[in-house]
């Protein structure tokens, strides 16, 4: 420290400020995207990890899984498809763990 004045030096790297910029607005973005009220079928399809197959053939079908209809699009209300979920998991649990049982046991097989 010479007469009183203390010296500080700052050196950025402008790659990974970027790289942390992108990496804030993604997180963001996707809990923007989890707010969301509604989910169309493609969220739907990404939120489950299932293939749109699987969801028709599973849930879709049945009277409790929330979902609307808007002319020829189906919409699903992201927090009542999260708790339906749980109990899903609960009763597929129930029944071995196997989502093809847990039909099977619904049909009466």
């Amino acid at each position: 420290m010479k007469g009183g004045i203390n010296m500080i030096s700052l050196q950025l790297n402008e790659g990974l400020l970027e790289q942390i910029y992108k990496e804030k607005v993604d997180e963001y973005l996707k809990s923007v995207e989890k707010d969301s009220m509604f989910m169309t079928f493609n969220d739907l399809v990404k939120y489950l990890n299932m293939s749109n197959v699987s969801i028709r053939e599973f849930l879709l079908w049945r009277d409790d899984f929330p979902k609307i209809r808007l002319g020829s699009k189906w919409l699903f209300p992201s927090k009542e498809v999260a708790v339906f979920m749980e109990k899903y998991l609960e009763e597929v649990r129930a029944v071995g763990g196997d989502i093809h049982a847990m039909k099977r046991h619904k049909l009466g097989r």
